[in-house]
């Protein structure tokens, strides 16, 4: 430990946080998970409506946005260059870009509770599609109309339930968690 004293104590670190981590990751998963099968029983009736999110195709240069503080120096440009991009947001950046006149092709909801349902008031539903996550918020994804509406699967939780939907194909695409903030 003396000769490599900082590396050590890199390493330290590292671990902590790791293990810090998967800790806030269980802790999460045990707060919301009942909450997360609700919605997602109640997604799997949209399921057969839905279009598949593997039927997803751009033709254009995509813009992926978020609501952190690199949107607002970047709303100028956006705007001058709108008509020749795809643009993606997330659920929570749709008021700003509504506040600035910009409509997004697309909108990513992973949210499992009601607190970014405002997000979507003053959108255009008919014109713009819904990537959401199978355990979101239900009323979100009904807000928009099928032929909108594309479903992935995040899969927040091993358990047999989950293996089971995807064994028999009832579960769309999944996309793996990334953390405990959002299930994706």
């Amino acid at each position: 430990y003396g000769l490599h004293a900082e590396d050590y104590e890199q390493l330290h670190r590292w671990l902590q946080d790791e293990i810090r981590r998967a800790w806030q990751n269980r802790i999460t998963t045990m707060h919301m998970g009942r909450l997360w099968f609700r919605n997602l029983f109640a997604n799997l009736a949209l399921l057969p409506s839905s279009r598949p999110i593997t039927k997803l195709t751009v033709h254009q240069p995509t813009v992926v946005v978020g609501a952190g503080p690199s949107l607002d120096p970047i709303l100028p440009e956006l705007q001058a260059v709108r008509r020749q991009l795809f643009l993606l947001a997330v659920d929570t950046a749709v008021p700003v870009l509504a506040a600035h006149g910009i409509t997004p092709d697309a909108v990513v909801a992973v949210e499992p509770q009601h607190a970014n349902l405002s997000d979507f008031l003053g959108i255009d539903h008919r014109s713009t599609l819904l990537l959401t996550d199978t355990f979101s918020f239900p009323p979100i994804a009904r807000l928009f109309p099928a032929q909108n509406r594309m479903f992935f699967s995040s899969h927040p939780v091993d358990c047999r339930l989950i293996r089971r939907l995807t064994a028999m194909d009832l579960l769309p695409a999944p996309i793996p968690p990334l953390g405990s903030v959002g299930v994706a």
